[in-house]
């Protein structure tokens, strides 16, 4: 994950796009404390980081320390809640950080 997160924020710090965007897929088995390093240099260089994380057991906590509140969806084991409660958060991020260029 922290290779994945690496790699995405490299390559992405090199396109042209005004507004960019990671979006962080897990079952929530990864290094906390790598993703949240790499969550923060991310930011650090101007990209919009989302969480997302898929899993029967909670990852409230551990996602809230590395994304951030409003940054990260869990879906759990009522996956038709979980997917409605994913696409209401993604549209908020999306509302709140990318930005239309005319």
């Amino acid at each position: 994950e922290a290779n994945a997160l690496w790699y995405s924020s490299t390559w992405l710090q090199r396109q042209p796009e005004v507004t960019k965007a990671i979006f962080f897929v897990s079952d929530g088995a990864f290094s906390a404390a790598s993703a949240k390093e790499q969550v923060d240099i991310a930011r650090k260089h101007g990209l919009n980081v989302f969480g997302i994380g898929i899993s029967d057991r909670s990852l409230e906590s551990q996602y809230r320390k590395i994304f951030g509140a409003g940054n990260y969806t869990i879906v759990g084991e009522d996956y038709k809640n979980g997917m409605s409660r994913l696409i209401a958060d993604l549209s908020k991020f999306i509302s709140r950080h990318i930005k239309t260029v005319v």
